[in-house]
């Protein structure tokens, strides 16, 4: 696997969602910009040990589906902090209270050049769910970690 610069993935990135997406909408208007965020009350929603034995959850994306909500994220599968640190997915009618769903992985590093596949980022299009993910590589490897794409079946 070559290294592919920062720059080159974003390009690539921006032309394939371009191409998914067929390229005449207009430009997405986003909010104005928040000048303050108020943690809600109740928080953490999700806490270190919650749906499996030692995890120490991190990295959410979360998108809204249908009348729900669904959250990637990864923790150590193992042991806190070290590989194999993989991504799964949680579901929520309300946002605030989740259950993993599958209770397994998503994907493992099996097949790939990475020991772990963490920070997941997910978005819908072109009829499928595309996630982006920092593939990282065994201890001593350069670079140490890569962005990789998965898509669902």
């Amino acid at each position: 696997m070559r290294w592919v610069s920062r720059a080159a993935i974003a390009a690539s990135l921006l032309v394939s969602l371009t191409a998914c997406v067929g390229g005449t909408e207009a430009p997405l208007q986003l909010p104005a910009r928040q000048a303050h965020w108020a943690v809600e009350a109740g928080s953490p929603i999700i806490q270190a040990g919650d749906f499996l034995d030692r995890a120490m959850w991190g990295d959410p994306s979360v998108l809204k589906v249908g009348d729900g909500y669904v959250m990637y994220m990864s923790t150590s599968t193992k042991e806190p902090f070290k590989p194999p640190i993989l991504t799964f997915r949680a579901v929520s009618s309300d946002g605030v209270r989740w259950r993993l769903d599958p209770a397994k992985p998503l994907m493992d590093a099996s097949g790939t050049p990475f020991v772990s596949i963490e920070t997941p980022s997910v978005i819908q299009f072109g009829g499928k769910f595309h996630m982006y993910y920092t593939g990282i590589h065994k201890s001593g490897h350069i670079p140490v970690m890569e962005i990789g794409h998965a898509s669902s079946v």
